[in-house]
């Protein structure tokens, strides 16, 4: 082999591009906390969509639920649990499985029949005897739909009235300004 004694190797810093998905932005604390503790290794951290091409400009991609077509390169790094979030103004104490499913089934469409059936699940008394309730859900396709599905509703959800969310922040915000809201989250968010 031939060496050129004139030409030196130049050392670089170590970089590692990690994308994820915009459900799991609730990590990047963690993400930029881990980068700030190694020093010999940088990271560059962008939130991407599953859907995009990873392959090409991604070393590690963090995503929830199980990523199957990844095989042999994947890696289960914990657990989440899909949560019920009401609008904290509703004071709601602890929903029944049995009513969640009649109210994101649509079978159940005020806060007023939620409370005839179950006054203990309030802290505090209802008077108002039109407040609709505002069902928020995800996409059919998304991770935390089908964990909800799974966990909460034996039939899939029909409700037509159903808004529906890109995503958990997006989720935890409506959610939050919907005085009448009703929704679910990863437990983390």
């Amino acid at each position: 082999p031939y060496s050129n004694p004139n030409i030196q190797p130049i050392e670089a810093d170590a970089v590692s591009v990690i994308s994820y998905e915009p459900d799991l932005q609730w990590m990047l604390p963690s993400m930029t906390d881990c980068q700030q503790q190694a020093a010999d290794f940088r990271v560059l951290l962008q939130e991407q969509s599953w859907r995009e091409n990873i392959y090409v400009e991604t070393d590690f991609f963090l995503v929830y639920g199980d990523q199957g077509s990844m095989g042999n390169f994947s890696f289960k790094l914990g657990n989440d649990a899909v949560v019920i979030v009401a609008n904290p103004d509703l004071k709601i104490n602890n929903l029944p499985s049995y009513l969640i499913k009649d109210i994101f089934g649509g079978l159940i469409s005020t806060w007023n029949e939620v409370y005839k059936v179950c006054p203990e699940c309030f802290n505090q008394v209802l008077q108002d005897d039109d407040l609709l309730i505002h069902v928020y859900s995800y996409p059919d396709q998304s991770v935390i739909f089908q964990s909800f599905s799974n966990k909460f509703l034996d039939v899939p959800l029909f409700n037509p009235q159903t808004n529906i969310s890109p995503g958990a922040k997006a989720m935890r915000e409506m959610v939050s300004l919907d005085q009448n809201a009703i929704g679910y989250l990863p437990h983390s968010w």
